[in-house]
């Protein structure tokens, strides 16, 4: 990605050891936005095709707090910004809240699903 001009590094030391850090540049922030809109429009596409199963399979309409994109946190802005302890925690809260909703709605699909099954 240096050789790309994309991100940038620059060494230095720490408690004897050898310390590495990047920061991304003009190009890397353009490149990674274009890679977030594509990451996007698959994400929608996938979340559609997810609430017409929900739907016409399990007569559910999924909640829209629950989306399939897992790694929207760490792929925004705001989440590639958690620098401090503070946001890191933060970050950490949402992503598991998500988490917990997605369990609870494939919870609820499996008793749809078994209950189905029962009928058949």
């Amino acid at each position: 990605m240096e050789n790309a001009d994309l991100v940038r590094s620059k060494c230095s030391w720490e408690v004897r050891r050898r310390r590495r850090v990047y920061h991304i540049t003009t190009k890397g922030k353009r490149a990674l936005g274009r890679v977030l809109q594509k990451h996007k429009i698959v994400v929608d596409a996938v979340n559609q095709l997810y609430a017409e199963f929900a739907l016409d399979l399990l007569g559910v309409v999924p909640s829209e707090n629950v989306k399939l994109s897992l790694f929207r946190e760490f792929l925004s802005e705001e989440g590639m910004c958690a620098s401090t302890p503070q946001d890191k925690r933060q970050l950490l809260k949402s992503v598991k809240t998500r988490l917990e909703e997605a369990k609870r709605m494939i919870d609820l699909y499996i008793t749809r699903i078994d209950t189905k099954l029962e009928h058949t």
